[in-house]
């Protein structure tokens, strides 16, 4: 038992440091981002090319650089991401001094070795950047650039050498490792989620993954923006909170163990009935459409297999319960601390997730390469981000000691003692009631109001209000069933505590692959309309003939004389979100502000954000000449996305999970999944995208549109076409048929 009566403190100093160090790495790969785009000498390069040892050194990067026309703003991201790289490296060489048990002779030498080449290092890379300004670049520096890379490589090799080396330093790693492995296990729900949003919010990734830091641009581009900003802040306060509070009460046990209660078969019963009821309920006053019972046998079967094997297991070999065994002191102040320091890196993920949001905006705007106007929004809110990264420690930190308190255990407030986890205070009537209703209500809110609820709080806001709902009704569960002994068949197995969130995800993998017929993702039928007549290849080929004509040119030829030749274009757009929408409909665009252009193009093939580029040019008749991306303005805001996100996290999670499909208010005709609202919410905003086409007339400048897509019913490929095609013989492939639905 452990009789700890001073409470762990938050690692203040850790945190400020680590959130220094992420940063700047941040900060480092955008802006290598930004030089990897400067193209000169028919190719770009990245600046890591020129950081690396002798056998990847690239040094004609330089050169590339220099004649790419933009040296002058690369010679600045260039100063600014060496400086970065000076700074992480003295903090490094901080911290490793700071934590070594003992400094030896050949680590200081090898630090300061380091230290001395990472300043020539950057003395070399820094004048060298300055000559960018003049588009011109050194052979010399480009040689010593490369030797002083080397040289630092191996610095660092022989400084980590000398630091595995130093007596005792392996078996405290160990010890390190194994103890937050150990901690992190029992906070693994907490652990989960910060890893997942910091994989969004943080890793750099580029298409559809870079979305993200696309939505929290838009914020400063308008104050229109304030709003989502406003709900982002809100719901990533809370679901902090909400980590927070779960962290404490997993700590709970480990520090102020306590008898269980006696285990109970009363959820395990209760669930599998109330989701019957509910069914039954929506089977008969919304209709089969919204029941798949299927599912709903098998979520229901899974508890009640549980109480089988219980009572089975009971009568053969009934045991008495006692207490749960006790971890060290150590292992108890590691799971305290973990789940604070997770709560508190949630709040670091959102503010780092800013920074590299904003890093390169702030970095164009600085170089002059794209307008001033409205920089500042950028600039005071790149300061902020990084102000709230470096201060959110402390200020966390002054909230736990003068509202938790982190001496003596309270003997006062009631909330103050139950987030104390070393006394097990029951939980009023009134927290247990706002625990579970205020999750609920939020998902309820954000599946029967798709339409509204996601687009007002944004694409983050939604996002993080769903998800931490889902974690605060999990940790709920989870610490109900910590507070009680586990059923027999667990203890049988010699489980000491109840595996809540193994048997969800038994549950979920079950629904997930029981059936392949779910017409969850069904095609809508509405979309699906067959042509009776669609074009065939003949006819397209005789219709681009026809209107091409004036793409005829006469070129010479080697034997001297000349012949008439016609360019034939045939597209093929990428997908990548609404990055890769404005970019179709821009080159398309582009091709129809030239005469050939217009009508050089047989077909275009898109899929995904692709498609929906080339559908804006069919509808629009390519016409946008002044502004390529205009055709995409207006789907380009979030709003889609949102409703995207609010529909996966809600809707269709609870129909997948449950069996159980939740109807829109006002409109419970059928069910529409997370697709099927993203495509109403494009149609509301663009109306062109509504209606139809005729596919015995190719529009625009992109020609016959094919777009390619997987039926998530059947997995089979499946290709959306104006034009009838023959169909290969491949297996998985579903024969082309021509829609008039764009």
């Amino acid at each position: 038992m452990v009789t700890t009566r001073t409470a762990p403190p938050l690692p203040v100093v850790a945190l400020v440091v680590s959130a220094t160090l992420l940063g700047l790495v941040i900060t480092m790969g955008e802006l290598n981002r930004l030089i990897e785009t400067a193209h000169g000498l028919g190719r770009t390069a990245d600046f890591s090319s020129v950081l690396v040892p002798t056998p990847w050194h690239d040094q004609r990067a330089w050169l590339v650089w220099s004649e790419s026309g933009y040296g002058r703003a690369v010679q600045w991201w260039i100063l600014a991401h060496t400086m970065a790289g000076l700074t992480v490296a003295g903090i490094v060489v901080g911290a490793l001094w700071n934590l070594l048990p003992v400094i030896s002779r050949p680590v200081r030498r090898a630090a300061l070795t380091f230290v001395a080449v990472k300043v020539l290092e950057t003395l070399i890379v820094g004048v060298h950047a300055l000559l960018l300004g003049g588009g011109s670049a050194s052979p010399v520096l480009m040689g010593s650039g490369e030797l002083i890379a080397t040289a630092k490589w191996l610095s660092i090799v022989a400084l980590s050498t000398a630091v595995v080396l130093t007596p005792g330093v392996v078996r405290l790693t160990q010890q390190w490792v194994l103890r937050a492995a150990r901690a992190l296990w029992v906070q693994r729900l907490s652990a989960v989620l910060v890893l997942l949003l910091g994989g969004l919010g943080l890793v750099p990734a580029r298409d559809i993954l870079d979305q993200l830091p696309d939505v929290q641009r838009q914020w400063f581009e308008s104050w229109a923006g304030l709003g989502h900003a406003s709900a982002a802040t809100i719901g990533t306060i809370f679901v902090a909170f909400v980590l927070f509070t779960h962290g404490r009460f997993r700590s709970e046990l480990a520090v102020q163990p306590y008898s269980t209660r006696a285990s109970t078969y009363r959820p395990w019963l209760v669930f599998p009935a109330a989701l019957l009821v509910l069914a039954a309920v929506v089977q008969i006053t919304l209709g089969s459409d919204f029941v798949e019972w299927a599912t709903v046998a098998i979520v229901v079967t899974v508890p009640l297999v549980v109480v089988a094997l219980s009572v089975a297991v009971r009568r053969s070999s009934p045991r008495s319960v006692g207490q749960k065994a006790a971890v060290s002191q150590r292992d108890a102040y590691d799971i305290w601390i973990a789940g604070d320091v997770l709560a508190v890196a949630l709040l670091l993920i959102a503010w780092l997730g800013l920074i590299r949001s904003l890093t390169a905006p702030v970095a164009l705007l600085l170089s002059g390469l794209i307008p001033g106007t409205g920089a500042l929004p950028f600039i005071v809110g790149l300061c902020i981000a990084w102000a709230l990264a470096l201060c959110t420690p402390l200020i966390c930190a002054a909230l736990i000691r003068r509202a938790v308190v982190t001496g003596e255990p309270p003997t006062g407030v009631a909330v103050t003692r139950l987030l104390d986890p070393r006394c097990h205070s029951p939980a009023p009537g009134w927290l247990l009631a706002f625990i579970v209703g205020v999750p609920i209500a939020l998902l309820a809110l954000a599946a029967l109001l798709p339409l509204d609820v996601p687009p007002l709080l944004g694409v983050i806001g939604t996002t993080i209000v769903t998800l931490g709902s889902w974690v605060l009704l999990i940790s709920f569960l989870t610490v109900h069933f910590q507070r009680h002994a586990p059923l027999p068949v667990f203890t049988a197995l010699r489980l000491r505590e109840t595996p809540f969130l193994t048997i969800v995800v038994i549950a979920l993998v079950m629904t997930a692959y029981s059936t392949t017929t779910s017409d969850l993702h069904r095609v809508s039928s509405d979309a699906a309309r067959a042509v009776d007549e669609p074009l065939t290849l003949s006819q397209l080929w005789d219709q681009w003939l026809e209107t091409s004509s004036d793409c005829d040119r006469i070129v010479p030829i080697p034997d001297g004389g000349t012949v008439s030749v016609r360019p034939m274009l045939l597209v093929a757009a990428s997908g990548g979100g609404i990055r890769a929408a404005e970019w179709s409909a821009g080159v398309i665009s582009a091709f129809g502000d030239h005469g050939c252009g217009s009508s050089a193009v047989l077909l275009s093939s898109g899929v995904s954000g692709g498609s929906v580029g080339l559908a804006l040019t069919h509808t629009h008749g390519g016409a946008s000449s002044d502004d390529p991306l205009a055709l995409t303005s207006t789907i380009s805001r979030s709003d889609a996305l949102a409703v995207a996100l609010g529909g996966l996290a809600s809707r269709d999670f609870v129909a997948g999970a449950t069996g159980i499909r939740v109807p829109l208010i006002g409109d419970n005709s059928t069910w529409r999944d997370r697709a099927a609202l993203m495509s109403e919410t494009w149609s509301t905003q663009e109306p062109a995208l509504s209606g139809t086409s005729n596919t015995g007339h190719v529009m625009g400048p992109g020609g016959a549109l094919i777009f390619n897509a997987t039926d998530a019913r059947t997995g089979c490929r499946a290709v959306l076409s104006q034009v009838e095609l023959p169909a290969p013989n491949i297996g998985g492939m579903v024969r082309p048929r021509a829609v008039p639905q764009v």
